[in-house]
């Protein structure tokens, strides 16, 4: 116990100085004057609270992140006492104990990524406790950003949509992400390298052109892709052909019964469709017709897109479904006693085929054995030709 001490050395009661207590961390009793008149005061050794020290850096911990969230830095105590660290980052506590000494040793504190929920955490309250009442706080003031989750597609819209002949215009509306929000948008042309989106982009490239988005957070965390198509046809198909078919054909391209046709080939961008005309008649869709009309009729064929109209091919269907006549003369009943010549004369049927003009001369002399009527029988083919 301390207490005042004149010059005689003499004790005095019931007066007790602050400035002759060192030290004090309590005291006995604490409830004022002891009964013996004296106040007894309870000296303790000096404790001296440890000193931290923390590596300040923001932390991120996203999607891709393998490494666990640590906090780390430098604690000494000049009395050597056992320093237990604590730090609580959303609600989740972690300790250490460091033996420590008047020279600075290193801790460290891990969070694995799974067991932290998404957020952002700031002003972290790191405290060294001494075990004796020595404790300080020290706060570890960077951000803390746990984002495992991307930001939702972008939107991608397009104008003129379908296929066009005009430029198409491209607009991205960037995704969302409520944690971290979005850091940037990028795009992708035709799976080239991704680009970050600043403004409309104009497509004039003929063809499919494929363009894709995706949306970067704060984390880094890429979100989900966005994907669509410009369709720009600047050309008209190419020139189609037209197929002929019938179950016959008699020669040279003759046919004897009806001839189907159909138009295929045409190449080229945009909503290829066909158009055809009979004669001279007008153009109509299609591609498939039967043609049963006597003679020479011509097929005109040709293909359409979103560009225009392509150049015209022409068939030429010929059906013949007419055997020709011959006349032959002479042909009467007068009797003679000389020879006959006979000539055979093929007519002609008009827009059909032509017949060569020959004359098919026979002479033969009959013989009269006997008086009576004769009849020369002859078979005769005609031979048919196109001009």
């Amino acid at each position: 116990m301390i207490i005042q001490e004149v010059s005689t050395g003499e004790k005095i009661k019931d007066t007790l100085l602050n400035e002759n207590i060192i030290d004090v961390d309590g005291t006995y009793p604490d409830n004022g004057l002891h009964q013996d008149g004296y106040w007894y005061v309870k000296k303790a050794i000096n404790n001296r609270i440890p000193v931290v020290t923390l590596n300040q850096e923001s932390k991120v911990i996203n999607a891709s992140t393998t490494e666990d969230l640590q906090i780390n830095g430098t604690v000494k105590d000049v009395e050597n006492d056992n320093v237990q660290i604590s730090v609580t980052v959303a609600g989740i506590t972690k300790t250490t104990s460091v033996n420590a000494s008047s020279t600075a040793r290193e801790w460290v504190l891990r969070w694995t990524k799974g067991e932290l929920p998404e957020g952002t955490f700031i002003d972290v309250f790191v405290i060294a406790d001494d075990g004796k009442g020595g404790a300080v706080a020290a706060v570890y003031d960077k951000n803390i950003l746990i984002d495992k989750t991307g930001p939702s597609a972008p939107t991608i819209s397009v104008s003129p949509e379908g296929w066009t002949n005009q430029n198409v215009q491209v607009n991205v509306t960037p995704g969302i992400d409520s944690i971290s929000g979005i850091s940037k948008t990028e795009y992708s042309i035709s799976n080239g390298s991704w680009q970050t989106y600043t403004a409309p982009l104009t497509i004039s490239t003929e063809g499919i052109t494929s363009i894709k988005a995706r949306s970067i957070d704060g984390a880094g965390n890429a979100g989900a892709l966005q994907a669509v198509k410009t369709m720009i046809v600047k050309n008209p198909p190419t020139t189609p052909s037209i197929k002929l078919d019938s179950g016959s054909i008699y020669s040279k391209g003759w046919y004897k019964g009806p001839v189907n046709f159909d138009i295929s080939g045409s190449t080229g961008y945009g909503n290829i469709q066909y158009e055809y005309k009979i004669g001279d008649g007008p153009f109509q869709s299609g591609t498939s017709e039967v043609i049963d009309l006597e003679g020479r009729t011509s097929v005109t064929a040709r293909a359409i897109n979103e560009a225009g109209i392509g150049n015209e091919t022409q068939a030429i269907v010929q059906i013949d479904k007419t055997g020709p006549t011959a006349t032959l003369t002479p042909n009467s009943s007068e009797w003679t006693s000389n020879s006959v010549k006979y000539k055979v004369l093929p007519t002609p049927i008009a827009n059909r085929h032509h017949l060569k003009t020959s004359e098919l001369q026979m002479c033969k002399r009959i013989k009269l054995l006997s008086s009576g009527i004769y009849h020369k029988e002859m078979s005769i083919r005609m031979v048919m030709y196109t001009k």
